[in-house]
């Protein structure tokens, strides 16, 4: 069974293999570290009891970390949680813990303690699977960000799609939201990474 905690810094040497994956975006240590100290409500991991001792009622080893969601509140017109990194460890895919434990967490701390409008993340268009789960529980593709993964600079929209470079924002309204941040939005929404400001 999965228990939600903090997520601690030294736990960022227990998910290298989480990290190791290609599916997961990465990100340098002093990003981690300012989530930590500025966000630590929004960033939390899932841990799994990997043997347990009868006799001693205790657990004969710590417990392994299946995944983590980090992530933050941001903007004050659009005053959203914003999902930064969620991931869970290879072993411990599709058993739900990435949305019925962590995005379910994420999303009742978005809407109950810090009453956000809406939840927003970006996927690469090309992350067939990400887009299916977050479809599945309810997110809607609001814009294509051009060009939100090429590290060279040469974003574009003149440039054709790009499913390996382009991402999807993709969000879900909460219920004070009445589907506003919504509006006008879809696959063919098209903008720049330096277009996605939150003021």
């Amino acid at each position: 069974m999965s228990s939600l905690e903090p997520f601690e810094l030294s736990d960022l040497f227990k998910t290298q293999n989480i990290n190791s994956d290609p599916f997961t975006e990465n990100f340098p240590l002093f990003f981690y570290v300012e989530y930590l100290i500025l966000y630590p409500n929004y960033f939390f991991k899932s841990t799994e009891t990997t043997s347990y001792d009868n006799n001693n009622n205790t657990n004969k080893n710590d417990d392994r970390i299946s995944g983590y969601i980090m992530g933050k509140v941001e903007g004050s017109q659009e005053y959203h949680s914003h999902i930064s990194a969620v991931t869970v460890d290879k072993m411990y895919r599709r058993i739900k813990i990435s949305s019925d434990v962590l995005l379910d967490c994420f999303k009742n701390i978005s809407d109950y303690i810090s009453k956000v409008k809406f939840i927003d993340l970006f996927v690469k268009c090309d992350n067939a699977l990400a887009l299916r789960l977050y479809e599945k529980i309810g997110y809607q593709v609001f814009r294509r960000v051009v060009g939100y993964y090429d590290f060279n600079g040469l974003q574009n929209l003149k440039r054709p799609n790009d499913d390996k470079l382009d991402a999807f924002d993709m969000r879900i309204c909460l219920p004070r939201d009445n589907g506003e941040s919504l509006k006008n939005s879809g696959k063919n929404n098209r903008c720049l990474a330096e277009d996605v400001v939150f003021t």
